[in-house]
């Protein structure tokens, strides 16, 4: 038991001081202000925009709790992915989250300032200069910034924000040449809507010495690869994709008394009545662009049959029967596999897809494993006993090789 002395020393210490009791109260104080003057101070995410900003991973080789290197925030129009982003880069740039409480595990950013980012997307002036700028300027505090802080260029355009710590933001469009960003390193690339694959590895090659962070923020009207291979791989670990529709960032408070959200339902509904099917699939809901425009619905009992016992591919040891017109089509990668199918069509012009390259789950393969020269043989060996009428896409015209096109074969 304690003696009276020491008992009487230790509910002294765990008295706050005069002092401590001020700091508190200024710190208060100080962040009222700030919550006040400046809204990245009192940001208030929809449940998407939240998900996107805590998708954090126990790193499995370190033990360390970071983000997940590659997040993708996608979906509809107006769910506030630009907004989210710009706010991320801020957020990193200042080493942490603003509208976080200081003990909340995601409120330090992974990097200690400076920081260097790029941000781009596909049109300088109506998206850099028209959405990112205006919405940068809102959310950073003037305070943090070195001198007016928004760098301009001749043409008047902002392309760099330059912070007190250090800190940089680069503003750029995809049809800058990539060779500039070839050799730069990066702590973060944004990118604001899908850039063409090649702006894409040129980008985030930068992020190898930092070991830095891609984040997205996408509508998918374009570059369908962005979804296979960022979206579609999702694993929670190496890749986040979190998707949303217009009506996630509706007005709305949350379970736990929260206001957030910045549209009205009743705007949502105007904007939708002017949509067709297809753009409402598209706009609102976010849907893939490449979902749309389809010729045909696939349904599996009318469009699958089985080769051993439907007759006419049974009676041939499970192939297309030889007397039928035979189409082998071609779709080139430049990275991943060629996709091939083979297609037959009957006497009564019902068109049947009997074999097929490569073999499993196309969007889970990476790599290719095999040269265009063992493609090609591969492809031979397979048409052999058909006469094939052959085609390619357009696309990879100037990458055929090895002799593999033919107009015929026994």
């Amino acid at each position: 038991m304690l003696n009276s002395a020491v008992a009487v020393q230790a509910v002294q210490m765990a008295q706050p001081t005069r002092r401590d009791l001020l700091t508190k109260v200024l710190v208060k104080k100080r962040i009222e202000e700030l919550r006040t003057n400046y809204p990245i101070y009192r940001l208030a995410p929809n449940e998407k925009q939240e998900a996107f900003i805590r998708a954090y991973r126990k790193n499995i080789d370190t033990g360390v709790y970071e983000p997940i290197p590659n997040r993708t925030i996608w979906g509809g129009n107006k769910l506030g992915k630009t907004y989210i982003l710009c706010a991320e880069a801020h957020s990193y740039c200042v080493g942490y989250h603003p509208w976080m409480a200081l003990s909340d595990p995601c409120f330090k950013t992974k990097f200690t300032p400076p920081v260097k980012i790029l941000y781009r997307s596909e049109n300088f002036q109506e998206i850099i200069m028209e959405k990112v700028v205006p919405t940068l300027r809102q959310l950073i505090p003037a305070f943090e910034l070195a001198g007016k802080g928004f760098i301009k260029n001749t043409a008047q355009q902002v392309i760099k924000i330059q912070y007190k710590n250090g800190s940089i933001i680069k503003l750029g469009s995809y049809n800058q040449d990539d060779d500039d960003k070839e050799g730069l390193d990066w702590d973060m690339v944004i990118h604001d809507e899908p850039a063409p694959r090649p702006t894409y590895i040129a980008d985030t090659r930068g992020l190898v010495a930092s070991d830095g962070l891609f984040v997205l923020g996408a509508t998918m009207l374009k570059e369908p690869w962005a979804k296979e291979e960022l979206v579609d791989v999702a694993d929670d670990y190496d890749y986040f994709a979190i998707y949303g529709e217009m009506e996630d960032n509706l007005k709305h408070t949350t379970a736990a008394g929260k206001v957030v959200g910045h549209l009205s339902e009743a705007a949502v509904k105007i904007f939708s009545k002017r949509l067709d099917e297809e753009e409402y699939g598209m706009r609102v809901k976010g849907m893939p662009s490449q979902m749309f425009g389809m010729v045909y619905r696939y349904e599996e009992d009318i469009h699958v049959f089985d080769p051993d016992t439907f007759k006419p591919f049974a009676d041939n040891g499970g192939r297309a029967p030889k007397d039928w017109p035979v189409f082998h089509i071609l779709d080139p990668h430049p990275r991943k596999p060629y996709a091939a199918i083979w297609a037959s069509i009957s006497p009564d012009e019902n068109v049947y897809i009997w074999q097929e390259f490569p073999f499993g789950e196309y969007h889970k393969i990476k790599y290719a494993d095999k040269t265009t020269t063992e493609m090609a043989e591969l492809f031979n060996e397979m048409d052999v006993g058909y006469f094939c009428e052959y085609y390619l896409d357009n696309l990879g015209g100037n990458s055929r090789s090895d002799g593999y096109l033919k107009t015929s074969k026994e």
